[in-house]
């Protein structure tokens, strides 16, 4: 608080009224000090008033509040540097700044309670200015960032995903090629659905923080501007008195009313006669001449009637401004927090994440066991009699049962069917290997009578890096050969195992 009057006076942004006040209670109050108010009295036009019985007080009043208003004038300046659209503002920063503004209800609402004009408490002002306090919107940004770099990574990884389902598509074919092939496709248009609606999520809430920094900074501006040290000319504490002289005094005769009322002959006019400023006493003739007691009732009720027309024509319509003005600016606050959050919500709960993959309509295979039976093994034919197969390496994840339907066995390329030639010497799969595993472990050829002749089988090449299940070979660059080799191939997974058995032709190394 400054202690200098000078400084408040100086200042253009405080008004007139105000400092016309603080100029008459300087001069009541420090009358030894005329040199220095007089000049100011002077430039105002101002007529050095009587001193007042509470001038100490009312100077030390106005001091203050005249601090309180320019530090108000300073954190208005500053909330107007932060109202740029573009502006991520903490919103604990921007209420501290704009609470000065309900300095004004500190001042004038116990006033205004004694008046009518007022139902709610000076904590109901400041609980709802503070509804958004504890907003954290910085955190929020840096979430939203966190999502904006995992889409961009998640279309980087789909890209490389595309890419290489596009190398697989020219080196494999196949009735299990174009199978695996088009369940890739569709996972993809799944998971780029998903992504563009995670980007767009994104951009809600990076535009969502946005709004709410700008929708605390407007209230906190609004409240701010509300601060106002004086109304009509008048200090809080002059417009306390004249309420007090209404409120105690209306229905006549009371102490707190006529003492009220001895302090406002000496500053407002209207209660300037000495039947006022003297009503706890006997009127003085001037010093002479006979003295008379005076009706205290009707002076004290004259006076409430005075004070009360004054307050209604001026203090009523400068308060209830300030409430409807500080009432729309919480409320278009809160429209706009809850528009933002509710835009969010709504973005978020419309993308739909389709977990794994699964054809239409069908539950979530329940988890494997760690054995699975093999279903319907009858309807594969049985290996023919043969040393025991090598043990195969680490299986990879336990992939969902076999289908109730019989396992499909296309035709063999080299003559025969499926019952008498190589492929049906193949030991039965219990499970398919889902697309993206590890491929199955080579087994080694059994020992059988074939009827035709048929070239040795050639071990299942590594998995191409990125796309487990899917032969290396289509997409390396090998010796060429012209060898045909029989192996089964598991590499199909939508929901349901498919047990595939065909025999791959391996001109020469796919390109």
């Amino acid at each position: 608080m400054t202690t200098d009057p000078r400084t408040l006076i100086e200042d253009p942004n405080l008004s007139r009224e105000f400092k016309e006040q603080l100029l008459q209670a300087w001069a009541a109050s420090r009358e030894e000090d005329e040199s220095s108010w007089q000049p100011y009295f002077d430039e105002y036009g101002l007529g050095k008033r009587d001193r007042t019985p509470f001038a100490d007080q009312r100077y030390a009043a106005l001091l203050e509040h005249g601090s309180d208003a320019r530090a108000a004038n300073t954190s208005r300046i500053a909330l107007g540097e932060h109202l740029r659209p573009d502006a991520l503002n903490d919103p604990e920063d921007m209420l501290d700044l704009g609470a000065r503004g309900l300095e004004f209800f500190e001042l004038f609402l116990p006033a205004a309670r004694r008046l009518g004009y007022e139902s709610l408490e000076l904590t109901d002002y400041y609980a709802r200015f503070d509804a958004e306090r504890g907003m954290r919107l910085h955190a929020l940004a840096r979430d939203v960032d966190t999502l904006g770099r995992s889409v961009d990574t998640a279309r980087t990884e789909l890209d490389d995903n595309e890419k290489c389902v596009t190398a697989v598509r020219t080196g494999w074919s196949g009735i299990a090629a174009a199978a695996a092939i088009d369940a890739a496709d569709r996972r993809n248009a799944q998971v780029a659905a998903t992504v563009d609606r995670l980007g767009d999520l994104a951009e809600v809430l990076f535009e969502a923080n946005l709004t709410l920094s700008a929708a605390v900074t407007n209230k906190a501006y609004k409240v701010v501007s509300l601060h106002q040290p004086t109304v009509g000319g008048y200090s809080a504490a002059q417009i306390d008195v004249l309420a007090q002289i209404y409120a105690e005094g209306k229905d006549g005769d009371n102490s707190v009313a006529k003492d009220c009322m001895e302090d406002a002959s000496y500053w407002f006019p209207e209660l300037a006669d000495d039947d006022y400023r003297h009503v706890n006493g006997l009127y003085k003739d001037g010093g002479a001449g006979a003295l008379r007691r005076l009706d205290r009732d009707d002076v004290v009720r004259r006076a409430a009637g005075i004070a009360k027309d004054w307050l209604d024509a001026n203090f009523r319509r400068v308060y209830e401004e300030k409430q409807q003005e500080f009432t729309a600016a919480c409320a278009d606050c809160a429209d706009a927090v809850h528009a933002a959050y509710d835009a969010v919500v709504a973005e978020a709960r419309s993308i739909e994440v389709q977990p794994g993959f699964r054809p239409e309509d069908t539950p979530e295979p329940a988890p494997a066991p760690s054995a699975p039976e093999v279903q319907n093994a009858g309807t594969v034919p049985a290996a023919a009699p043969g040393p025991a197969p090598v043990p195969a390496a680490p299986a990879g994840p336990a992939a969902a049962p076999a289908n109730d339907g019989p396992a499909y066995v296309p035709p063999r390329s080299g003559g025969g069917d499926a019952t008498t030639g190589p492929a049906a010497a193949a030991p039965p799969i219990g499970a398919a290997s889902p697309i993206g595993a590890a491929p199955p472990a080579p087994v080694a050829p059994p020992t059988a009578t074939a009827p035709m002749t048929t070239a040795p089988v050639a071990p299942v090449p590594p998995a191409m890096p990125g796309l487990a299940g899917i032969p290396g070979h289509l997409c390396r660059r090998r010796a060429p050969s012209r060898a045909r080799a029989t192996s089964p191939v598991w590499a199909i997974w939508c929901g349901r195992a498919f047990r595939v058995v065909w025999r791959i032709s391996v001109p020469s190394c796919a390109r």
